[in-house]
């Protein structure tokens, strides 16, 4: 379960502040629970799989590229482990 830091990475929250997005509307075009989203830019823990929705959906409607490793303040692993913490602690 890798941390992405936030050093030399952008983070969500700079990328929506720059293109004028809210959560919602990430989650609602990602087809993804909002509390994803607030994870992502929380230093939550997300499967790989729902990095990468996220981060497709804002390249989708920005018209940039974001991808894994340009963004930073989170955690990361594999589907499964992501589901027994948000299991756990979620």
């Amino acid at each position: 379960m890798p941390y992405i830091p936030e050093e030399n990475h952008c983070t969500l929250q700079q990328i929506r502040e720059k293109h004028g997005l809210s959560m919602e509307v990430i989650a609602a075009i990602a087809n993804v629970h909002i509390s994803k989203v607030w994870l992502l830019e929380n230093s939550g823990y997300l499967s790989e799989q729902d990095v990468d929705k996220i981060l497709t959906t804002l390249s989708h409607i920005t018209g940039e590229v974001y991808i894994r490793n340009m963004i930073g303040g989170y955690w990361t692993g594999k589907a499964k482990e992501a589901f027994l913490v948000e299991f756990h602690y979620g």
